[in-house]
């Protein structure tokens, strides 16, 4: 199918061949973003690990042990995260590690193939580009525009969207790549989508401009992506059915518990919004011109992206990885492909240099915005590194080992009690469930004016159940929780307050209380631990 004729290759426009010069170009490049990326994984390595991550690699290290997801332990994602976290568990097994030792390196490993993909589709096109310079600007936005969230499932989202994004980009120019590298880059797009689907309208937001464009709405990419999204649903319903049967529910039943105002989410996304906005003004303000095709893919996909994270009502930072990131190589692609024209503009000095000056000026601002945000979560992220003896989960952990505890449990919405001191210490968690924002949620939940949905095993209950068949050695209550833990879950099962009279307050810190359990009164109680779950 032709290329839009607005998207004819400018002949005029100085392009980069590959029978350029670019030895001397690449080597600052390579040394810069090689010591760049060496020092970050030195960081990610020696910081914790990030809450979400070390609880998914919790869950994933037990399902390896064959515990059944979704009941044994409860997690509200699909399942295609456990499995690929269980990549690092296995490799750690292997060679006697921890599995914060190769946990990062993997993750790294998987950004850093998805950027190197992307650099050599974009290269293939009619504009001829650097593919090693490409790959160091997309490796470094993708690794650094995260901050402390590396790894997270939106961050591996976007880096698998990229390649994605490079084929559609060269096919509106009218030089698409491969057979083999746009199946290839559905498949891989499909695999970061299903890590979370709610981001689904951002892939579907690029079809439009794909048939403004000539496309075929049912291209072999888009066929191979829907292809293996029906695999993978496939596997899922063959292989974790209580995802459906248990999760899903749960998660439409609890997850409004954490909403924010849609002015919240506003405020928080202000800088990909303020990029749409003036990415639409440099883009529309003529038709598009040639070399603008990524530029556009890019500001549509920080559109959808931007509108995923809205919807989800949330103001965590790794909801918006996918529009930062996005946004941040849409504005470099712009100013990439700009620049020979505001040289030309600055050199004639016409009154037409104003305009572009703006636009280039708000571009370098906004980008100083991403750089600023990102570098604040870089720089907690290197304190963690540096001064993680004095957190407060490092005391949590002396606790542990003061006292030998077998068993542990923490009655907090905040993941960090649990995990990762569970990881560190290798104690058993002494609760299906990663923390208690499942039970805030349900208390939340019922007091709703609609009637609350019904379950038929509340999450009070199962958690009761949970620490009276563990009977964990310490047990953390957060007090700065709005609800009473131990008063809901005493309400829930009067079993639990029987046991709970055997534990003795042994601590208390920044808004916690730490209770031992007293292993005299084992035969009062009637206190029986059965194995859990391990933690390898």
């Amino acid at each position: 199918m032709p290329a839009h004729p607005s998207l004819a290759p400018n002949v005029t426009a100085p392009t980069l061949t590959a029978a350029s010069s670019t030895g001397p170009r690449r080597a600052p490049w390579l040394l810069a973003t090689g010591a760049l990326l060496a020092a970050l994984l030195a960081v990610l390595m020696v910081a914790p690990l990030k809450d979400d991550i070390a609880w998914l690699l919790y869950v994933a290290d037990n399902w390896l042990d064959g515990s059944r997801l979704y009941i044994d332990l409860v997690e509200v994602n699909p399942p295609l995260v456990i499995w690929l976290y269980a990549i690092p568990t296995v490799l750690a097994r292997i060679g006697g590690l921890g599995v914060a030792v190769t946990t990062m390196p993997v993750l790294m490993a998987i950004v850093l193939g998805c950027a190197g993909w992307t650099a050599a589709i974009i290269a293939g096109g009619q504009r001829r580009q650097d593919p090693v310079i490409l790959f160091c600007a997309i490796a470094l936005v993708l690794c650094l525009v995260p901050g402390g969230e590396f790894g997270q499932r939106e961050h591996l989202l976007v880096a698998a969207a990229l390649p994605w994004l490079a084929t559609l980009a060269r096919a509106i120019e009218g030089a698409p790549a491969s057979r083999a590298t746009v199946i290839g880059a559905g498949v891989l797009g499909a695999i970061g989508c299903a890590l979370k689907p709610q981001y689904l309208i951002a892939f579907a937001a690029l079809e439009p401009l794909a048939v403004l464009h000539g496309l075929r709405p049912w291209r072999a990419g888009v066929l191979a992506a829907i292809g293996a999204a029906c695999v993978y649903a496939a596997l899922v319903l063959l292989l974790e059915p209580a995802f459906l049967r248990d999760a899903v529910p749960l998660a439409f039943t609890i997850y409004g518990y954490t909403d924010v105002s849609l002015s919240a989410m506003l405020a928080d996304c202000l800088l990909p919004l303020l990029t749409i906005g003036l990415g639409t003004l440099l883009l529309l303000r003529r038709r598009l011109p040639a070399g603008m095709a990524l530029p556009a893919v890019l500001l549509l996909f920080t559109a959808g992206t931007t509108i995923a994270c809205i919807l989800q009502s949330k103001t965590w930072f790794y909801h918006r990885i996918p529009a930062m990131v996005a946004a941040v190589l849409f504005l470099l692609a712009w100013l990439r492909e700009s620049g020979p024209a505001l040289r030309a503009g600055l050199a004639a000095r016409t009154g037409r240099l104003a305009p572009a000056l703006t636009a280039g000026l708000a571009v370098l601002l906004l980008l100083g915005g991403f750089g600023v945000d990102t570098g604040q979560r870089l720089a907690v992220k290197l304190d963690r590194a540096i001064t993680s003896a004095d957190s407060t989960e490092a005391r949590l952990e002396a606790l542990i080992r003061k006292y030998h505890a077998r068993s542990y449990v923490a009655f907090s919405d905040w993941i960090a009690l649990g995990f990762p001191v569970v990881n560190d210490t290798h104690v058993r968690w002494a609760s299906r469930f990663d923390s208690t924002w499942a039970l805030s949620g349900e208390v939340w939940e019922s007091k709703q004016p609609v009637a609350p949905h019904a379950s038929a095993h509340p999450i009070a209950t199962r958690m009761s159940t949970d620490f009276r068949r563990t009977c964990p050695d310490l047990v953390v209550v957060d007090r700065r929780a709005s609800i009473d833990y131990v008063q809901a879950l005493a309400h829930a099962d009067p079993g639990f307050l029987a046991l709970w009279r055997s534990y003795d307050r042994v601590a208390a810190f920044d808004g916690l209380v730490i209770f031992k359990r007293r292993t005299a009164t084992d035969s009062v109680t009637g206190c029986r631990p059965t194995p859990l779950p391990r933690t390898g």
